[in-house]
This record gives structure tokens, sequence and C-alpha cells, in this order.
């Protein structure tokens, strides 16, 4: 692409960094909430190819920490955060006028990056809607190819991929959202179309040093009052609990969380238990327009079900928010407009763990034995459940049978290699000793919609 090409490339993207920043419009656009992160069959034998469509949010957020080879910090000097970079492989300018704050260049390609920034609180989901109305005014010819939820360096953020026309020519962005104490953030990284898969590893890497600057939390030597004890879960985050509570809990609690990846080890993390009501109260301090991310909202109701369902607890485990000198609570929103009765029923499953990226959610009745089964044959299928992809199966204990449900989108529901896949894995399973009869389900994990194969 010419430079006078890139030129405009350029100047779309602070155009519409701009105009998306100041946009104070209400949402027009309904985003829409996923489940789990899957691989689908197809027609070559051994392995998933259909990847999980484009433009799905996931509800399961994926995890992402800062790369090792990212080792130089450049600090906002407007809101607590920060980018961690290669500084041989990406050049950065702070710009010193204006919202755009650092403009970031890859070293002999042609990929760069910009961050924007504004001291003003808008939840995620004003920011990417500001952002989908900002497009179509700056770029009508525009397509949506990812907007997805992670949680990058222990912050929510919502992460995009877009495709526009500039001048005929294709452009690509990748770009993250979030929202810090006192601010909102853009960042973007940017290239062509037929140089993304050149590209995409060092954009990506970019995007992934993104971290909050807030000072990590320390030892105090005040106590807060009624919590007496302290688990110190690493340099940045602690527990805090009540005498009355049995040590056991507080540490089954930060085991499931850290490794379920509820706790990053680099981002402050204060939590504080009690018992009130004759329930186990799990206190985050949060601040209060954490009630409007509906990510976290959502990723905090499905840790509290879990919780309850995983721990060997004596009360009911209860979530909720307070702020730093826990003074004022904020409950944690329940109800079915958050999760549906069928996606309850899903996070109040039992896990069991096969391995970082595979596991088994299932009811209490499923024995030890038929469950090891099951993981043996997981591992043993790679091409069925490739070792880097995030794949759960929900195996059930029905009495007189089991039932094994796979997700899978609604739309690929009637598609042979789907259901022919289904019963390989099910034959599989009858030849490595399960020798009840075993019932396939597909789940929609947009729905939750299910149909017997």
């Amino acid at each position: 692409m010419a430079n006078y090409t890139f030129q405009s490339v350029k100047y779309f993207i602070y155009l519409f960094l701009i105009i998306c920043i100041d946009c104070n419009c209400q949402n027009k656009k309904e985003i829409k909430e996923s489940g789990k992160d899957v691989n689908l069959f197809d027609n070559s034998p051994g392995k998933y190819t259909i990847e999980q469509p484009d433009g799905i949010i996931k509800i399961d957020t994926l995890v992402l920490n800062k790369p090792m080879e990212s080792d130089s910090l450049i600090q906002s000097s407007k809101l607590n955060f920060g980018v961690w970079f290669n500084n041989k492989k990406w050049s950065v300018v702070r710009n010193k006028i204006g919202k755009q704050e650092f403009t970031f260049t890859l070293t002999g390609r042609n990929a760069w990056g910009m961050i924007a920034s504004e001291n003003k609180e808008i939840p995620i989901d004003n920011l990417v809607d500001n952002a989908f109305q900002a497009i179509e005014i700056a770029a009508p010819d525009n397509k949506i190819i990812r907007n997805e939820s992670r949680r990058v360096n222990g912050s929510i953020v919502r992460f995009l991929q877009l495709e526009v026309t500039i001048q005929g020519n294709k452009c690509v962005y990748l770009g993250y959202y979030c929202t810090f104490k006192n601010g909102s953030i853009q960042f973007i990284t940017y290239t062509e179309k037929k140089l993304l898969a050149e590209n995409r590893n060092e954009m990506e890497t970019l995007l992934n040093g993104l971290v909050r600057t807030d000072a990590a939390v320390k030892d105090s030597a005040i106590t807060p009052e009624g919590f007496e004890k302290k688990i110190t879960i690493n340099e940045n985050a602690f527990l805090q609990y009540n005498k009355k509570i049995d040590e056991a809990i507080p540490t089954q609690i930060i085991q499931f969380m850290s490794k379920h990846s509820y706790i990053n080890p680099e981002l402050t993390a204060e939590i504080y238990l009690t018992i009130e009501n004759n329930a186990y109260k799990l206190k985050f301090v949060k601040e209060e327009s954490i009630l409007s991310d509906k990510e976290a909202i959502l990723a905090f109701n499905s840790l509290e079900m879990k919780l309850n369902s995983n721990l060997k607890l004596n009360k009911e485990l209860v979530i909720e928010f307070t702020n730093e000198d826990l003074t004022k609570t904020f409950a944690l929103p329940r109800g079915k407009d958050i999760v549906n009765k069928i996606a309850e029923e899903i996070f109040k499953l039992k896990i069991y763990d096969i391995d970082n990226f595979h596991s088994i959610l299932h009811n209490k009745a499923m024995p030890f034995s038929e469950l090891n089964i099951v993981s043996k044959v997981v591992k043993r299928l790679r091409g069925y459940f490739p070792e880097d992809k995030k794949i759960d199966l929900i195996f059930l204990n029905n009495g007189s049978d089991y039932t094994l449900k796979l997700f899978v989108l609604k739309q690929y529901w009637n598609m042979t290699s789907v259901s022919e896949r289904g019963k390989w894995i099910v034959k599989y399973l009858n030849d490595s000793g399960i020798r009840k009869k075993i019932n396939i389900m597909l789940v929609d994990f947009t729905t939750y919609e299910e149909i017997k194969i």
C-alpha cells in the first residue's frame, strides 16, 4: 500500500478514535452474549476445524497475560495504565496534545498502534457501541469480524477485530476497549488485510501488554475489624477473613479461583470473607461502576455458582462488592436476565479438570471411575480435542444411562459430520470401558437450546 494510502488509514484511525471517545449516544445495538469457545467437527477425519463464528462474545472470558518478551513499560500521564512492549520491535511516540496519547510503529513492517484515553468512566458496552456508531460514520464499508470479552492482565477488556475499506484498500484493525478507575481507553492496532497473517502475532503481543499501574496491594499494619486472619495469595493479592471461619474454607476458595484463572498474579485483588446471616459473604473490593459491566457480573454469577457446587462448604456462599474502606456493600445482580435457567444448571455442575484446556462438567451422581475413563479418551483423541483449544464436555449420570453433551452452534446441528463425530466419541467411550448407554446431545452455547442426536 502506498504511503499516501496509509496516511489516509492513519487519518481514519485518528478520526475514528476522536468520534468514538466523544460519542455520547444511547446504545443502538444489542450485544449478544454466548457461551463456550469450542471447535466443531468438519468432514476431515480426526479433527475439529470449524471455529467459533465471528462476532460472538464469550461467557467464559479468555485470560491473557503480559508476554515475557515485552520488557519496556510506558505509562500514561493521564490515567493509571501503561503498556509493556518490546522496544526492539516497536517504537513509541508520546503525544502531548489531544486524546491520542501514544502512537506505536512496528519496526520494518507496515503495522501501527494508537491509544486514546479519556478522563471519564464509560461502561464497556457503551464504549463499544460508540465504536460501532463511529465506524459507520467514518467508514461505512466495514465488517465486524470478532467481538469478544477478554481478561488481560487482570482487567476486563472488549476485543474487536474489524475490516474497513479506505480508498479501495482493505485494512484490519485489532483493538481493546476498557474502563479503568476514572477513565476509559481505546487501544488499537492496524495493518493491511493482506499483511494480517504476517503482523497479527506482534499486534496482539503489543495489545496484551496493556496493564493497570495502580499501586500493588501491600501488607497493612491495620487489620480491618472483623477480618482478623489473612491469606497472602501473592504480592498483589490477599484474602482476609473472620476468625470464626475454619481456615480450610478460604484456602479452598483461593485454590479454586487461582486454578480457574479468577485471580491474576500481576494485578491487585482485595477479597474479604465473613459469616453473615448464616452464609459466607465473599466480598471483592470494586468500584460501584462494576454493576454496569455485564461481562463482569456474569463472570461473578458463574463463579458464585461454581464455588457453591465444587467446594466442601457447610453454608451457602454469597458474592458481594465493597468499597476500599469496607463501609459500603453492593449486592451482586442476579436473575434470569443475567443467567438463564439452562445456563444456571450448567454453572452449577461439578468440574473435573482434565488439563488446562479441557474439563468435564458433571452431576454429583457420576462415578469418579467413569470420569477417569472420559479423561483418558479426551487425552487420546487429540484430533478431536486439540491441546490448545478450550473445550468442555457435559457428562451426566441419569441412573439407567448417561448423557454426553457437546457445545455446538445450532446452525451446525444438521451437519452429518457433527453427528458422526459425536457418535465416534461415544464409541471410543464404550470401547474404553463405559458400559451404560450414552445419549448424545448438542447444546447451542448462545441460547443453551439442546437437541438429541
